[in-house]
């Protein structure tokens, strides 16, 4: 009886250790041009905006396209790091994802909607 307490304690306690480590650690981390364009496409903020508004807020695009009447626009997206960390060091397994943002516009040249697209 004494030994299966201990075991649940034991249990009970490295479970507590771990949930508040993982409070403490990150599995993702984005540099500054990541949050930045993750935050424009998750707020909708360039919908509606028209192609020299577009240029004037991130720049020339890095890739231009046209497809069935659709213009595309595409930047870079900055880079997420995927692993453990404490603040700004890595404890276990760190590897980098490069992002895509992408603005398709609509025949009006006004912009229809946004994506982001993570390459390897």
């Amino acid at each position: 009886m004494r030994k299966n307490l201990k075991i649940i304690v034991i249990v009970l306690i490295i479970t507590i250790i771990f949930s508040i480590l993982s409070f403490f650690l990150k599995g993702e981390r984005p540099d500054d041009l990541y949050r930045k364009m993750k935050n424009l496409h998750d707020n909708q903020t360039l919908i509606g905006l028209s192609k020299e508004e577009v240029i004037e807020l991130l720049g020339q695009p890095e890739y231009e396209s046209n497809w069935h009447e659709t213009t595309f626009y595409q930047y870079d997206a900055g880079s997420l790091d995927k692993g453990l960390f404490w603040e700004n060091r890595t404890i276990i397994f760190k590897r980098s994802y490069g992002w895509k943002f992408n603005v398709a516009f609509y025949k009006n040249d006004k912009v229809k909607s946004t994506s982001m697209q993570m390459v390897d």
